[in-house]
């Protein structure tokens, strides 16, 4: 009896100690890991900024392929969100939303791990010549729980591990996508059948898909041909309201009534990026074009527009959608 006594006052002891151990372990756990990419910071940033992009190189994605996935009405930046259900205990469930969303430097979150703690995360970005050091970092506070703050001792080791495999998916990723490449040429004036609209830029893609189907209607009545991929010349732009106009190429000028016109693209010089992506997120290569115009002091003389070289019916892989995006200049 005596020896059993023992034990349970060593055990009481023991769990006494744990507990006041405990009050001198960190609340908080703060994880980061860093890689360095030979790539674009705008390409990085849309790999980690469209959340839909994560099951590309996320690490958590691959443990449980089954999981069930929703994501929000918000592609990217911030207000994205999306949620997950996972009967694999590594993976549970839970949701993350980015919080904050500066391009080309940061991304802010906040992850729910369901019942358990919340984290806040993040990436940062930092040009280097033609690299970009990358930044993954986790925040999480473990409270007074003193069962937490032993699990935080180990949590480094744990998340670290996930996330030096994720950064080196992400880095493989995006060192074989294409590169945005600009450049200054002479562009060739053709004739096009446009029709003038107005929309927020939610709408633009199911606007476009009715306004091409017109378009196309009246080049086939008229008999003429297409001569390059459909583009769009934007007039005016805010996220509220776009103001642009939908076009055609065709071969011959004629002469139409109606919504629809037939008017001449002047050739002259221009400076042109090829982005590789989604069609919401061809606002870097303006941005990139942008910095250009102001690097090699030039200037812009009229409105810019895109020509959508790939058809998003026979490739599904957004990445490898190809559109040029022309800015005339003096």
């Amino acid at each position: 009896m005596k020896s059993i006594k023992r034990i349970f006052i060593g055990l009481a002891i023991f769990l006494v100690l744990l507990v006041v151990v405990s009050f001198f372990l960190p609340s908080q756990v703060y994880v980061v890991r860093k890689i360095t990419i030979v790539s674009s910071k705008e390409a990085i940033f849309e790999q980690i900024n469209t959340l839909s992009n994560w099951g590309k190189w996320s690490p958590w994605f691959k443990i449980d392929t089954s999981m069930k996935l929703s994501f929000n009405e918000i592609a990217s930046g911030k207000g994205a969100s999306y949620h997950w259900e996972s009967k694999n205990s590594k993976v549970g469930n839970g949701g993350l939303e980015i919080t904050e969303s500066k391009p080309f430097d940061i991304i802010e979150m906040n992850i729910n791990f369901g019942d358990k703690n919340n984290a806040k995360a993040g990436f940062n970005f930092t040009q280097n010549d033609t690299n970009v050091n990358v930044s993954w970092w986790m925040k999480l506070d473990l409270g007074f729980n003193p069962i937490a703050k032993y699990f935080g001792l180990f949590m480094d080791k744990f998340i670290g591990n996930d996330y030096d495999k994720g950064l080196s998916k992400l880095k493989s990723l995006c060192e074989s996508l294409p590169k945005l490449k600009i450049e200054e040429t002479t562009f060739t004036s053709y004739y096009y059948l446009g029709i003038s609209d107005s929309c927020s830029d939610k709408e633009l893609g199911e606007k476009f898909n009715g306004l091409y189907a017109g378009i196309m209607a009246v080049a086939e009545k008229n008999k003429c041909k297409i001569s390059n991929p459909p583009f769009a010349i934007y007039l005016n732009y805010s996220p509220e309201k776009v103001v642009f106009e939908a076009a055609i190429p065709i071969d011959k000028r004629i002469l139409l009534t109606g919504k629809v016109k037939c008017h001449e693209l002047k050739g002259g010089k221009v400076v042109v990026a090829d982005y590789y992506g989604a069609y919401e997120r061809s606002g870097i290569a303006h941005e990139a074009i942008d910095k250009w115009v102001a690097k090699q002091k030039r200037k812009v003389t009229g409105s810019p527009w895109e020509v959508y070289i790939t058809d998003p019916k026979t490739e599904p892989d957004t990445n490898k959608w190809l559109t040029k995006v022309y800015y005339p200049i003096d």
